[in-house]
Order: structure tokens, then sequence, then C-alpha cells
């Protein structure tokens, strides 16, 4: 078994949220014939004070948000069985 994750935190303030929106379905679209979603890229869109020195690292804090949520998101559309899937 293997496992990717590929959504990743945005900067609030640098972030369109309706960009986020529509890009998310294009990507559901690629994702849906090899896995499975189990998050949403706006429920990513963090605050600037959650990432370390550039908009792709989050730091401590921000890396801690980051890993409680993709636990909730497993635990919910994983476990539950609610995720979209490939198959």
């Amino acid at each position: 078994m293997r496992v990717y994750f590929a959504n990743v935190p945005y900067i609030a303030s640098e972030t369109n949220t309706f960009g986020v929106k529509q890009s998310e379905s294009g990507f559901l679209e690629e994702l849906v014939s090899v896995g499975c979603m189990i998050d949403r890229r706006q429920d990513l869109i963090f605050d600037r004070k959650y990432f370390f020195d550039t908009r792709l690292h989050l730091n401590a804090e921000g890396r801690r948000l980051r890993t409680n949520l993709i636990i909730k998101a497993i635990q919910n559309n994983v476990f539950s069985g609610t995720s979209v899937n490939a198959h």
C-alpha cells in the first residue's frame, strides 16, 4: 500500500479562496482514478504565523495544526468510508 499526500497548506493573505476551490475540482478529477481525497484545499488556508521561512514551510505550530487536521480527515473520511474513492 502506498500513501501520498498532495494538498498543501496555503497562506491566507496570499490566497484567493475562490481560485483554491476552482483548482480543487480539477485536481480531484485527476486524482480520483488513482486514490481518494480525504481533505479539501480550502480547509488548508492558514494564517501566516504558521509558516517558517517561506510560504512552503510550516513552522512547528503549523506542522502540529496540519498533522491534527490530517488525523481528523483520515478518521472522518477513510475510517468512516466517506472519502471520494477511485473505484
